[in-house]
């Protein structure tokens, strides 16, 4: 017995899934009681976990063993299940499969005067068997009458010429099938359609600088460009002009483009396209930049720099950044996004605070570097270190107080945190200048000259205004700087 099972009760409220291929395949041309022996079975391989015997299934059924066995018989030999033991009786179901399993079997006299007409479209040339049975199917899926097939085919033949591939031919019909368009009356409906606007999407074609003779698929695709997306011919021929070279589906997907950010009209197209244009250049531009290849500019311009822009980034800081993080050796797009998302966090955006920003950065990490002198240590300012400065400005210490615990912490083993505990203990006791200090050991003093004022690197809040060569003069200044 197996280890977890439904209830009977519960079992009753359970579902038999039938694949939908079954019914249009197999379903039409089948014995009722080889349908009804395939279900049974079905509903055995999907809810019915304890052994099951060909006799208890005749029983339930009211058939007698052959019958059954004959039916399952049937269904092999379409390769729909397969026959495992004859004693004790197995079998084992297969996938419903369209292009597998073999054809079903058709009444030649059903298809007649289907199969006379289709062959007289094409005098010059043998229809094989194969193919017959290619159309059958096709028609036998869909539910496809034999006079609507025969409108789809003499179309084809009549627009690709009589040497048009079968294939071809089925691929349109089911198309057709897949849009609902199944009776005659339906399919004369679409190809009148397609007859009215041949000439429209002729002149989109010839913009594109195609030759290829119209498809009902171009047809639909400009039904839908029209109806669904509202665009005059005047706008899409506008467009196709500007894709020339290109395929439908390409100016498929520029209109959909156009659709997404409303534009219509041949001005708000243009205006758009142009802009378009200037900053897929600005992204091979910061590409180049970055030491980066980008193979399909369109995708980094719509993943990456079309938000920068959004957020009110131009040009000028773009590449800007972009420069910085070269010379700092973060070379991809991804870094470079993080950094606008934190400079833009910070309300960092226009030319002049970002220069403002970093020669700030930077002259913190020369005090940092002076503190570790003072400490006796050569390294380089890290992430620590700025958020321990960042900390203690933010208690109200002047730099001449955290100077002081410097030097208090000379001979710490470990001086940073050694500093942080002193300057968190004068916080605590209200200690917040030199004067208050009361140790025999003095505080060291800062040369007032041996720092520069932030404004004697940036002047923005003087107005000064800074030239191309100046930015790229910090940029390339620039030490490793954390954002």
């Amino acid at each position: 017995m197996a280890f977890c099972t439904y209830s009977k009760d519960s079992a009753n409220t359970l579902f038999t899934c039938l694949e939908n291929q079954f019914i249009n395949k197999y379903l039409p041309y089948a014995n009722g009681d080889f349908v009804k022996v395939y279900l049974y079975g079905l509903y055995l391989c999907q809810n019915v976990s304890d052994n099951f015997t060909l006799d208890e299934m005749a029983k339930y059924l009211n058939m007698t063993n052959k019958q059954i066995s004959d039916a399952f018989a049937y269904w092999e030999e379409l390769e729909l299940i397969q026959i495992v033991s004859m004693i004790p009786f197995e079998v084992k179901y297969l996938p419903v499969d369209y292009s597998k399993g073999k054809p079903k079997k058709f009444s030649p006299e059903k298809y007649t005067e289907f199969n006379k007409a289709l062959q007289s479209f094409k005098p010059t040339q043998m229809i094989s068997t194969n193919e017959y049975n290619e159309y059958f199917n096709c028609m036998e899926q869909y539910s496809i009458k034999p006079e609507a097939m025969l409108l789809i085919a003499k179309y084809c033949i009549d627009t690709k010429g009589e040497n048009v591939s079968y294939k071809y031919i089925i691929k349109t019909a089911t198309s057709f099938a897949q849009e609902g368009v199944l009776t005659p009356q339906k399919i004369e409906q679409k190809l009148s359609d397609y007859h009215l606007r041949s000439s429209d999407i002729m002149q989109v074609l010839n913009e594109l600088g195609s030759t290829k003779t119209p498809e009902v698929s171009d047809v639909d695709l400009l039904k839908k460009w029209t109806k669904e997306f509202y665009f005059e011919l005047d706008s899409i021929l506008f467009v196709a002009k500007k894709k020339k070279g290109s395929s439908m589906a390409k100016l498929d997907s520029m209109l959909i483009e156009l659709y997404q950010n409303k534009k219509f009209d041949v001005n708000e197209i243009s205006s758009y396209l142009k802009s378009k244009s200037k900053s897929i250049n600005l992204t091979i531009n910061v590409a180049k930049t970055l030491g980066v290849f980008a193979e399909n500019p369109d995708d980094f311009y719509h993943e990456y720099v079309s938000n920068w822009l959004v957020k009110g980034y131009e040009e000028e800081e773009i590449l800007l950044l972009a420069k910085y993080y070269f010379n700092r050796n973060k070379r991809s797009f991804e870094l470079l996004n993080e950094l606008i998302e934190k400079l833009y966090s910070r309300g960092i955006i226009s030319k002049e605070s970002i220069i403002e920003y970093m020669a700030k950065q930077q002259e913190n990490d020369k005090y940092i570097q002076k503190l570790l002198s003072i400490l006796g240590l050569s390294r380089k300012p890290n992430v620590y270190d700025r958020d321990m400065l960042r900390t203690w400005r933010s208690w109200s210490f002047s730099d001449d107080m955290i100077e002081a615990a410097a030097t208090r912490a000379v001979n710490a083993n470990s001086p940073i945190p050694y500093m942080n505990s002193i300057l968190s203990s004068w916080k605590s006791k209200n200690i917040f200048s030199l004067d208050q200090l009361t140790d025999e050991k003095p505080a060291f003093k800062a040369n007032a000259t041996s720092r520069k004022s932030p404004n004697e690197f940036v002047k923005t809040s003087n107005n000064r205004t800074y030239s191309k060569d100046d930015f790229n003069k910090l940029v390339d200044s620039w030490d490793d700087i954390e954002i």
